[in-house]
């Protein structure tokens, strides 16, 4: 359910952006949005790997060849790639919202 929305979420800059607008607020909600569903996947998925969750690439005990481990510690800089969560969420008080930058 959750990516779905996401998709919707990325769907919305699409069509900002065929509608040859900027999409200013609807890229930074997509984004802040993606990288916390992005966040909770991977602690979700290490949860239900259990220990195995935390073996690394080449542990022939690793459960989805060590997946869980890469996108567990990756998540935590999507955060702040391409803006934090915090800047993004300014973008949409300031121009969806429509409130004062002080």
């Amino acid at each position: 359910m959750e990516f779905e929305i996401g998709k919707l979420f990325m769907y919305r800059v699409a069509m900002a952006m065929d509608e040859k607008r900027s999409p200013e607020w609807e890229a930074a909600m997509s984004k802040a949005y993606s990288t916390a569903f992005e966040q909770r996947l991977a602690s979700v998925s290490l949860e239900i790997l259990g220990p195995y969750g935390q073996l690394r690439h080449g542990s022939k005990l690793a459960k989805i060849n060590g997946q869980a481990t890469h996108s567990y510690l990756a998540s935590k800089g999507y955060s702040l790639q391409a803006g934090t969560s915090e800047v993004l969420k300014n973008i949409m008080a300031l121009r969806k919202l429509g409130l004062p930058a002080e």
